[in-house]
């Protein structure tokens, strides 16, 4: 792995050390990129910027899928010392506008055809419909980037990027990454999982959060590996192919996509060259992990952290030992993580106790700096070097933290504490169901009442009333859900997930309400 201090010095030392090769698959528009490469088309990205009058330090938006542009956008925005600000290309105007006023960007890199909405107000538009010929012209400018690490601009504390998330509520919030904070996180990974330039990752998580960001791409250049970047949805859809079309080794995915995978095809007998599937995002079902282990062969390695700590936290090493199914991991060296049960934040040298829940804070370096515009929430959420997650979580005898669910998405049941998640984890033991979402509907008396969600296997005919006796013999009474309605009873063939990949609980609840006032209005 490559010591360096910046994305800068990264790329300059991965092109001496790299040189020719490959450090992109491109097959549909750039063909191969070799670190050299990367390089030329950074410097040729730095000299438009000046060309435009675009300064250090200024923002700049990017709007595309994932591509071979999009990966190099990554890289070598940082790289030039602007600020990248990656926006997801399903956007619609009113909420393009918003982040791009919020981060202040004064210019938007895009492709016409990625982008739903292409109005980007008075900023300076590079619209590059011609990726081939959008490379080929970077890669062709005399200029080459070079780095001094005696400059006092050479700083690891320089704002990388601002990512924007969405929260439980609310407009999304804009998290600002320093790239000592990236690079220190893709560090970690590649000595955790023991990253070779021999490697080959696959990127299907978005790149314009740092799911697709940190892994498969910057701790990919860190090692001088090959990484491909496939448009989300159709990563997902054909992934397999992929692996075996590439011969990938790593890739990082959302928990519900091993669940979508063990409700398709079998993989073919390539899959068997994967050394990591890096999964995380929720609470994890061990037994999903150990299926998807046993029917593909494909080693899986759970991951907990959030874009306010650039990516992974805590993960199951390479050679997870003692390993806890169902875990999220240990925590990085580059961080501490403790659990504040409410008595206050224990020292971070202190040993946890064993099961003892709370809510999970964590503080190194690679923490983000806050929230853009937004000094009240960086308080609250990062306080005293601390970030306050809003997850709740424990770890076990071994040190292997196990993470419950979202303070937030807590439901009070005749006053009981239900944690979503407690119950979604069971899903593997009702027959025909693939997929489960908890949620619940006001109740007069009890405060909540327990909906579960579902969607039906493909071919599946559930027995709900099987269902809520298996539920029963494995949960207190009080977190068995009432009613069982299915997704499509909801209007949709499937669940509804935020710009990352995750569940959106929010929408699910929404939908449900609105349901069962329909209900009540037509009984009315």
């Amino acid at each position: 792995m490559l010591q360096v201090r910046t994305f800068r010095h990264l790329l300059v030392e991965a092109a001496a050390r790299f040189g020719d090769q490959q450090f992109l698959i491109d097959d549909h528009a750039l063909g191969a990129v070799s670190y050299a490469d990367l390089l030329r088309f950074a410097s040729g990205l730095e000299a438009q910027f000046n060309e435009c009058g675009i300064p250090i330090g200024a923002p700049v938006a990017t709007l595309f899928h994932n591509c071979g542009i999009a990966a190099l956008l990554f890289l070598a925005t940082l790289a030039s010392r602007r600020v990248l600000v990656p926006l997801n290309p399903l956007s619609t105007k009113y909420e393009l506008d918003y982040v791009l006023d919020r981060a202040r960007c004064v210019a938007v890199i895009a492709d016409p055809a990625h982008a739903k909405c292409n109005d980007f107000g008075d900023r300076r538009t590079i619209s590059v419909p011609d990726h081939r010929d959008y490379f080929a012209t970077r890669c062709a400018t005399p200029a080459r980037m070079t780095v001094d690490l005696d400059d006092p601009e050479a700083t690891d504390t320089f704002v990388g990027e601002v990512v924007f998330t969405s929260g439980s509520t609310g407009r999304p919030k804009g998290v600002v990454l320093s790239e000592r904070s990236l690079l220190a996180d893709a560090l970690a990974l590649g000595v955790a999982y023991d990253l070779r330039s021999t490697d080959r990752f696959l990127t299907v998580c978005p790149l314009f959060h740092n799911s697709g960001q940190v892994f498969t791409t910057l701790a990919c250049a860190l090692a001088g590996g090959s990484t491909v970047a496939i448009k989300s949805d159709i990563g997902m859809l054909h992934f397999w192919s992929y692996v075996h079309k590439y011969r990938a080794h790593w890739t990082l995915g959302m928990t519900s996509f091993l669940a979508m995978l063990l409700s398709g095809p079998d993989a073919p007998s390539s899959a068997r060259s994967m050394r990591g599937v890096l999964t995380g995002g929720s609470a994890i079902d061990g037994s999903l992990v150990k299926n998807f282990e046993l029917r593909f062969g494909a080693p899986v390695r759970t991951v907990y952290g959030l874009t306010e700590t650039a990516s992974i936290s805590t993960c199951e090493f390479a050679n997870p030992s003692p390993r806890s199914v169902g875990s999220s991991g240990r925590p990085l060296p580059i961080c501490k993580v403790v659990i504040d049960s409410g008595a206050g934040c224990p020292a971070p040298f202190a040993p946890p106790v064993p099961r003892q829940q709370g809510e999970i804070l964590i503080s190194g370096d690679n923490l983000f700096e806050g929230y853009v515009g937004d000094a009240e929430l960086t308080r609250s959420r990062k306080r005293d070097g601390w970030l306050h997650t809003g997850d709740v979580g424990y770890f076990d005898a071994n040190g292997n933290l196990f993470v419950v669910d979202r303070i937030d998405s807590m439901l009070i049941v005749g006053g009981e504490n239900v944690y979503p998640a407690e119950v979604e984890k069971l899903c593997t033991f009702l027959p025909g169901a693939a997929q489960i979402v908890l949620t619940g509907v006001d109740h007069p008396i009890w405060g909540k009442e327990l909906v579960l969600v579902y969607k039906a296997g493909n071919g599946a005919t559930p027995s709900v009333g099987s269902w809520h006796r298996i539920l029963a013999e494995q949960l207190a009474a009080a977190k068995i859900p009432q009613r069982y309605v299915s997704i499509r009873d909801l209007g949709l063939e499937d669940f509804p997930r935020k710009e990352n990949g995750k569940l959106d609980r929010t929408a699910v609840a929404l939908l449900l309400r609105s349901q069962t006032q329909d209900v009540a209005g037509a009984r009315g």
